[in-house]
């Protein structure tokens, strides 16, 4: 029932993205239609590129995120989210926090310590008290904390956008 509804939601998200229609023959010039002619963005791993009218929601962030220092937190590495939002959102380093219980107090540490311009949390990914700490730690060290639910490119735009105050109207929003 649950994976019914991700993929029924994951539709809609798609419709909302292509009013036109999902472009099919970019997809399988790049391979990445399945088996039965569904588009493979609706797979969970694979993340749609942001589109051109989100573009400029993304060019009002960028100024509050250009040449700052981030710190990632979730529950595991995933170097291609790391490589793709430190491009996306021009940090000069994006470091990334796993959730291991030492390194999770150490990097708490450096957060209250200042060591951090923005810090983003994968709600989605980590536990309530890792949220508590980073959210402490963020508020003593005056840090923006931006919780970006299971942080792919399109949730994080849409929670920094709120973060800084910039309006979102027009922008898909399904896939947070």
């Amino acid at each position: 029932e649950e994976r019914r509804l991700r993929r029924s939601m994951k539709r809609l998200h798609l419709h909302l993205m292509y009013p036109d229609g999902v472009p099919a023959e970019a997809l399988a010039a790049e391979g990445k239609v399945t088996e039965e002619g569904l588009p493979a963005v609706l797979s969970e791993d694979l993340e749609v590129e942001v589109p051109t009218r989100d573009r400029e929601l993304l060019d009002q962030i960028v100024p509050f995120t250009r040449e700052k220092t981030a710190l990632f937190v979730s529950n595991r590495e995933d170097p291609d989210l790391r490589a793709r939002l430190t491009e996306t959102f021009g940090f000069t380093e994006l470091e990334w926090c796993d959730g291991a219980p030492r390194r999770l107090q150490d990097m708490a540490d450096r957060v209250a310590g200042g060591r951090y311009d923005i810090v983003l949390g994968a709600t989605g990914f980590q536990s309530h008290n890792m949220d508590a700490v980073f959210a402490r730690s963020c508020r003593k060290a005056k840090v923006p904390y931006v919780r970006v639910h299971r942080g792919r490119q399109l949730a994080c735009i849409l929670a920094l956008a709120r973060e800084f105050g910039i309006a979102t109207d027009g922008v898909s929003g399904m896939a947070v």
